[in-house]
């Protein structure tokens, strides 16, 4: 199931190949032992160790191969996000590296700092905001890290639209 939402989102689509699915399996496997000693961590905690957890879940996405390129933090982390929903917030180039204002250099060649930037300032969100009590299992705020995607795109989308409109 995990696979075939990655190919829906579009991974493996553009300038990254997705793994076959014996491969994807495997890495998942391989790396099981690494992702169970997240799941009881979540973004809103405010006793969570920010930078810590950071720098574990960015070797957990090197170590975790799921595409056939160097750049990999989009598609682990939207992977991560379906098994850890309430930690890792999904990162991608059309909403996150707009949001933080990342060129595209920076955002391809500096994954490890740009993911420790973003995280920091997820759970910052979070533990200001407490996501949580704006999950609805009925709609798209599905889970904690959800609520804060979803607000960072309406953010962007709403940016865009009053720009347009000459308001913004």
């Amino acid at each position: 199931m995990l696979y075939a939402t990655l190919q829906r989102w579009g991974i493996g689509a553009r300038g990254s190949r997705l793994l076959t699915l014996r491969e994807f399996s495997a890495s998942l496997r391989d790396c099981e032992q690494q992702i169970v000693e997240f799941e009881s961590l979540r973004i809103d905690d405010i006793a969570l160790d920010v930078a810590g957890t950071s720098r574990r879940l960015m070797e957990l996405i090197k170590r975790l191969r799921l595409v056939d390129n160097k750049a990999s933090l989009v598609p682990c982390t939207k992977a991560l996000h379906h098994l850890l929903p309430d930690l890792v917030v999904p990162v991608d180039r059309e909403y996150t590296q707009r949001f933080f204002g990342w060129h595209n250099p920076e955002f391809q060649s500096g994954q490890d700092r740009c993911y420790v930037q973003a995280f920091a300032a997820f759970a910052e969100i979070a533990q200001v905001t407490s996501p949580a009590q704006y999950v609805r299992v009925d709609s798209w705020h599905t889970c904690t890290a959800k609520v804060i995607d979803n607000a960072i795109v309406s953010l962007l989308v709403l940016a865009t639209e009053l720009g347009r409109d000459g308001a913004g």
